[in-house]
């Protein structure tokens, strides 16, 4: 598999970039983790929006669904242009209220419903859950190629929670929010800290850690120092377009 980094930035997108959205990929599979602001302009210069098999949605804030209407545009104009009669599955959590959905339902996506206990399968790759501690409903994604074994887990947005090593545990790669820097108050914010990340990624025995959903203050290769201070493997600060084997 292979990771493409489409946006990583928390709360809104720095200029010509994007916030929360990640490419996940096989030799048959094309997912993409949440579909943030500016995403869908950032993902074209990596595959086309049509070979995207699906969309997973961490929860519904608007850094990681921003873009979901335009992505609906796009398959709308794809369908009248006959290219393809399908419309994008996207899989939104169940315990999200209906009213986030609405919006973008019809012509163009097609919403499914995870909840926790969920095992997806895409092809040769399969999507579990686990509920995170934010504000909104919202949920890590742990996916594994099942042929291979490998593993990447996505945190997505959450303040410390230990079982979330468990639920990372030998992680290829772990994508973990560093939304604050080290001893700041990111459990308020319902977010984590450089360390906080860390220490989830060392309990998990990770190889390798990138850090995401980045603050828009500071020096954010302080956040990987930081973060080498509890976590002795692989650290990787998230950057536009970076990608990684899984």
């Amino acid at each position: 598999m292979k990771l493409t980094i489409i946006g990583h930035w928390g709360a809104y997108p720095e200029a010509g970039e994007a916030t929360s959205s990640y490419l996940i990929e096989d030799e048959n599979t094309k997912l993409l983790l949440d579909c943030g602001s500016a995403s869908v302009s950032t993902l074209q210069q990596y595959t086309t929006l049509e070979d995207i098999d699906a969309v997973l949605l961490s929860h519904h804030h608007h850094d990681h669904v921003a873009d979901l209407g335009v992505l609906k545009y796009s398959r709308i104009v794809s369908i009248g242009l006959g290219n393809t009669n399908e419309n994008i599955p996207v899989y939104s959590p169940a315990k999200e209220s209906e009213d986030k959905r609405t919006p973008f339902k019809g012509k163009g996506i097609t919403f499914h419903t995870y909840q926790e206990t969920d095992q997806l399968l895409f092809g040769n790759i399969q999507v579990t859950f686990q509920k995170t501690i934010h504000p909104s409903p919202c949920y890590a994604m742990r996916v594994e190629q099942l042929d291979t074994r490998r593993v990447l887990t996505y945190t997505a947005d959450t303040s410390f929670d230990a079982s979330l090593s468990t639920f990372a545990a030998h992680s290829d790669i772990l994508i973990a929010e560093s939304s604050f820097y080290d001893g700041q108050d990111a459990t308020s914010y319902g977010h984590l800290t450089s360390t906080q990340a860390a220490t989830i990624a060392d309990q998990a025995f990770a190889d390798t850690l990138v850090l995401t959903h980045l603050p828009h203050f500071g020096d954010k290769k302080q956040l990987v120092t930081e973060a080498a201070t509890v976590f002795a493997g692989n650290i990787e600060l998230a950057q536009k377009g970076k990608q990684l084997s899984i």
